[in-house]
């Protein structure tokens, strides 16, 4: 059990149960470490390398959105986009992507995409056994949806897949989710931004 601080404040007053006559003093980096919150101890999931030279496809899926047509009547409808790449045969690093059979390579908005995937990392973990509530809370009720499909550096054809929810309360990240792993994470706000553009209005009007 620890006790007040020595007047150094370096070090703390404690006693042993297996001692209890005597009063110790120990060193303050053990009192430090016990005030690290639970979920800053988490071991954050390592994601894949997906680079252009690595990724085949990409699809985005986005929420259920109400749209209305000519005559005013009202229906739900779920925008997807799919990004084809195709590799160069030979040993240059030239890839060409499309998208509904249009040439997008230099459009803007994939260039965007490609560069924030290559930097995708997790912040922290939010929440590692969520509750029903927590889980609509953090919207992934009906998140986007991403799907990447890539080569791993042995060949191997991999699938990452991330379901992002809505933003956090100070609006400096959104959480987000990995396959089917139920703990919540939390992922800066600005490289989710090309994701959640392509996702809700496709790639037409995001470029």
């Amino acid at each position: 059990t620890l006790g007040n601080a020595t007047t150094d404040g370096t070090s703390y007053y404690a006693t042993i149960n297996s001692d209890p006559d005597h009063v110790f003093i120990l060193a303050g980096t053990l009192r430090q470490a016990m005030q690290t919150p639970i979920y800053q101890m988490c071991r954050l999931p390592v994601l894949p390398e997906l680079t252009e030279s690595t990724i085949t496809s990409i699809q985005l899926q986005g929420p259920l959105v109400e749209q209305v047509d000519l005559e005013g009547n009202s229906t739900q409808v779920r925008n997807s986009t799919v990004l084809t790449a195709t590799h160069a045969e030979d040993d240059s690093t030239a890839v060409s992507w499309r998208s509904g059979g249009a040439n997008i390579t230099d459009a803007p908005s994939l260039r965007a995409l490609l560069e924030d995937l290559a930097a995708l990392k997790v912040t922290e973990c939010v929440d590692f056994r969520p509750s029903d509530d927590a889980v609509t809370f953090c919207g992934f009720q009906d998140p986007v949806t991403l799907t990447v499909h890539y080569q791993t550096a042995t060949g191997i054809e991999g699938v990452f897949e991330m379901n992002v929810g809505t933003q956090n309360m100070d609006g400096t990240g959104r959480y987000v989710r990995f396959g089917d792993e139920p703990a919540i994470y939390l992922m800066e706000l600005e490289l989710l931004d090309p994701m959640m553009r392509l996702a809700y209005q496709g790639m037409e009007e995001a470029s």
